[in-house]
């Protein structure tokens, strides 16, 4: 935890932080025990705190504090003016400085297991900081469960050699019966631990004959017993210690173990049994066999938990390296084949029209799965939460598995925190033979749920990031490309123009007395302008042409391949087009003129910056003109 501490203030450039797990006192409030913290002691007494518990782990109980906030509301908790927050509960005097907090929980199953707190950061925190550490939390949660885990099994080995012990306290401090009878199978004598064990007061045992204290079973043909040993000498129990069932005065019976020697006094011949009651012994070892049977299984169930994250691991490893959702496709692919070899499934995604269409299936069912299914036809999607059928727990099925032969099916929504992005979806035909279905099914839940968990940030972070990138080469008004996207899209056709020796023309257009516009109808009706102008020039150039925002009023079109005779077409038409193009306002309506200069490479230059000047000059000429006109560069 002090490393993942570490990494984690680097990876965020915050100055301090600690990471802790959540308990619970005996009257259910929350207090946190701290695994890892920066040490910020400002004074002797909190240095000698800090020393005092750094290794065992400091523990907080206030909840009026910005970290008591995640731990009550188990949400995030951003924080980038603290002394102004109405949660803060202040810092004693002489803490360091707080600037800037971000708490964020973690849970297992819907339940507050641990948080995460870090301080400082000279920009403050944001959302996208709260999603990029989603990895780092479910780590955490891993961790976690794991020492939990650990420690569960820790008390299940004490426990066995608690019980251990105890057996074995009984077995050495038990005071064994001990019972004389003669040649007759009367009892002679016997001690009061004979007396205890057969549930008979003193000395009422004396005269008895021993069959008394046998199962009738065995009673009967105790007398014969005696004689024929009398006569042959022979005996299958003298001197050698059994293991029997004896009956108390009540009538139950009880395990034993006996041990018989013939003892000769005064030309008497008498028998000395030595028994012991072994009923404890027995429950014993049944209770031993028990935990260690129980122990056996939880070991097991480690070792399938950790063979499992450890597969969860690596695809999460993978998928954060993914640039593109496809990508993220091809690597979820490689690991279902491998870690649901008996089963078919799919991946979903949720369209616009809220259908469900696949991007991938695998197993012999695939090709049934493929198929784009609806909204409303799963359960899982529905309800936002794991869905099983034909299970002990559910005979719901869904009704995209109409169709499918009998088995278990799973369909685990993919969440994010604006609702569902997609479905992942398994299916187990009964014909697999497999030892224990029921433990086969819980895998597959676990390992689905696990694939979901760790898809979601995924596919959410791939979407950011293209979204983001969209944003940063596009207008925000006119949706065209920007000018910083236009000097690396030119530069990049001229190099490919240079290749092919094909020409490249732009079109350099501005709009006639924008200002006019402005001032006379207002800016929201030039920002309107802008826009549908913008809109009309993308409708009407090829695929293959660039439309930009120059900057203010000016538009540049790039025509890849195009030669200068035909940019002047071209600019006809958009000239003509936008002519067309009236706006209605509340003082009349907007009509609009277009001026244009129009550049050819590598007529008019050999590079973008000369290409674009000579087009600039030429509109320059086109507005001096009287503008309403297309002016063609002067050949050099």
């Amino acid at each position: 935890f002090n490393g993942m501490l570490e990494s984690l203030l680097q990876l965020t450039e915050s100055k301090y932080g600690f990471i802790g797990e959540v308990f619970q006192d005996p009257d259910g409030s929350p207090f946190l025990k701290t695994h890892a913290i920066t040490n910020i002691a400002w004074n002797e007494e909190t240095r000698r705190f800090y020393d005092e518990s750094v290794e065992s782990g400091m523990e907080f109980r206030n909840m009026n504090t910005l970290f008591g906030s995640v731990m009550t509301t188990g949400e995030p908790v951003i924080a980038n003016a603290p002394a102004e927050d109405r949660r803060r509960g202040g810092t004693p005097e002489g803490h360091p400085d707080l600037n800037a907090f971000l708490g964020l929980p973690f849970h297992h199953r819907g339940v507050l297991i641990g948080m995460v707190g870090i301080a400082n950061r000279a920009n403050g925190y944001d959302e996208q900081i709260v999603e990029s550490l989603t990895p780092f939390l479910t780590t955490c949660v891993n961790i976690i469960l794991s020492m939990r885990g650990q420690q569960q099994q820790s008390a299940i080995e004490q426990s066995l050699r608690e019980s251990e012990t105890r057996g074995r306290a009984i077995l050495d401090n038990a005071i064994d019966a001990i019972i004389t009878i003669d040649n007759t199978g009367r009892i002679e004598s016997c001690n009061r631990a004979a007396s205890r064990t057969f549930g008979y007061g003193t000395n009422e045992m004396v005269g008895l004959n021993v069959s008394e204290l046998m199962p009738p079973s065995h009673g009967d043909r105790h007398n014969d017993y005696i004689n024929a040993y009398l006569q042959s000498g022979r005996g299958r129990i003298i001197g050698v210690g059994r293991e029997l069932t004896a009956r108390r005065r009540d009538g139950s019976e009880f395990p034993v173990e006996l041990a018989v020697n013939e003892l000769k006094l005064e030309g008497r011949r008498l028998f000395v049994g030595i028994l012991r009651d072994i009923s404890e012994r027995i429950a014993s070892e049944e209770r031993h066999s028990r935990l260690t049977a129980e122990l056996t299984a939880r070991v097991e169930e480690l070792d399938r938990l950790n063979e499992q994250n450890e597969m969860l691991s690596e695809l999460g490893s993978y998928l954060q390296a993914c640039l593109t959702k496809e990508e993220a496709y091809e690597v979820l692919l490689a690991h279902a084949r491998s870690l649901f070899d008996r089963e078919s499934g799919a991946l979903y995604r949720l369209t616009e029209s809220n259908s469900m269409e696949c991007v991938l299936a695998w197993g012999p069912e695939r090709d049934a799965l493929a198929s784009a299914i609806q909204r409303t036809e799963c359960w899982g999607i529905r309800r936002g939460e794991l869905h099983e059928s034909g299970s002990a727990r559910s005979a719901l099925r869904c009704h995209h598995f109409d169709g499918f032969s009998a088995g278990q099916q799973l369909c685990v929504p993919v969440m994010t925190q604006n609702g569902p992005i997609g479905l992942l979806t398994l299916h187990l035909p009964a014909v697999v033979k497999e030892t224990s279905l029921d433990a086969r099914f819980a895998r597959n839940r676990s390992i689905l749920a696990g694939i979901a968990d760790r898809l979601a940030p995924t596919l959410s972070g791939i979407e950011l990031r293209m979204r983001l990138q969209e944003d940063s080469i596009r207008d925000p008004l006119t949706k065209l490309y920007n000018r910083r996207f236009m000097l690396e899209s030119v530069h990049r056709e001229l190099l490919r123009a240079r290749r092919s020796g094909a020409p490249v023309s732009v079109i350099l257009l501005d709009l006639d007395n924008f200002k006019r516009i402005n001032d006379e109808f207002g800016h929201d009706v030039g920002d309107q302008v802008l826009a549908l102008l913008g809109q009309q020039l993308t409708e009407n150039v090829r695929e293959e042409d660039y439309v930009y925002r120059y900057g203010g009023e000016e538009f540049l079109i790039m025509l890849p391949g195009a030669s200068l005779e035909v940019a002047e077409q071209r600019a006809l038409q958009a000239a003509q087009a936008a002519r067309t193009l009236s706006i209605d306002t509340d003082k009349g309506p907007v009509r609009l003129t277009l001026s244009a200069g129009i550049a050819c490479y590598p007529d008019h230059g050999q590079t973008q910056e000369a290409v674009l000047l000579r087009a600039d000059k030429a509109l320059y000429e086109a507005k001096n003109a009287g503008r309403n006109r297309i002016h063609l560069a002067k050949a050099s």
